[in-house]
Formats: C-alpha cells, sequence, structure tokens
C-alpha cells in the first residue's frame, strides 16, 4: 500500500470511531495490533526509511492546529504510529539511534500532552516512557 493511503487511513475519522470502541487500553492496544494497517506499519518501520517516515509524520501531525477544549483529532494516529515504534525499537529491529529519535518526539509533543488533548497517545507515551529511560516527557522538555 502506498505510504501517503496507509497515512491517511490511520489518521481518518473512521479508524479512530473504529478504534475508539476500546474500554481501556488493554484492549485498544488489542484491537490495533489486529489491524492490517499496524501491520503495514510495522513492516515499513522495520527499516531505518520507514522509521523516519513515521517519526517526520508524528512531528507534522503535532504541529496540525487543535482545539484545546477537545482531544486531538490524531489522537488515535498517533498513539498507532507511537505503537509501532516502540515496538520496533523495542524489538530492536531499527537503527540504536532511534532512542534518541524517541527523546526528540517527547519534546515534539509535550505541549498538548501536558494540555490533556492526548487520550490513547498519551497512554503510549507512558507505556514506553516505563521502559525507554530517553523518553521522559518531562525532563525532555527542560
Amino acid at each position: 500500500m502506498d505510504i501517503s493511503i496507509l497515512f491517511e487511513t490511520v489518521e481518518s475519522l473512521q479508524f479512530a470511531v473504529e478504534m475508539n470502541i476500546a474500554s481501556d487500553f488493554d484492549t485498544f492496544r488489542k484491537i490495533v495490533r489486529s489491524r492490517k494497517e499496524f501491520l503495514q506499519l510495522r513492516d515499513m518501520a522495520e527499516s531505518q526509511e520507514g522509521a523516519n517516515y513515521l517519526f517526520s509524520r508524528i512531528t507534522e501531525l503535532c504541529k496540525e492546529e487543535s482545539d484545546p477544549n477537545f482531544e486531538d483529532t490524531f489522537d488515535v494516529a498517533l498513539a498507532v504510529y507511537l505503537m509501532v515504534l516502540d515496538g520496533c525499537i523495542g524489538g530492536h529491529r531499527i537503527c540504536p539511534e532511534a532512542d534518541t529519535n524517541m527523546a526528540t518526539l517527547a519534546i515534539v509533543i509535550k505541549e498538548r500532552y501536558d494540555s490533556m488533548q492526548y487520550f490513547w497517545a498519551r497512554h503510549v507515551i507512558d507505556s514506553i516512557q516505563a521502559r525507554h529511560a530517553p523518553f521522559d516527557v518531562k525532563e525532555q522538555s527542560k
């Protein structure tokens, strides 16, 4: 599948609605991991080039305007992208610089993380933070 179509699918309202049926984080992760889009993203992210696409896309989405009174439009997509990268990093399938890139992402998403605009992405971030010392949202923003 073309990467732009894959991003468009994961960032769609329909995809978010389907993922938001989850009642808790474990269920959310199970639903996401069962989706073909997640598997395609995971396969793509196993290469450094593919991982870089995801890092770039996350950065782009974090720059999008969002109503501060509501959950971020791209909360589900960001959660999925972070899960993909975390799985690839945790499994050491991509380069060691990935941990540094994850720490950089912490800086990029810090503002919205603190403003509570993320729900699922916040859960993923907290999960990653528990396992990857460089991915400390509070410390990276200083």
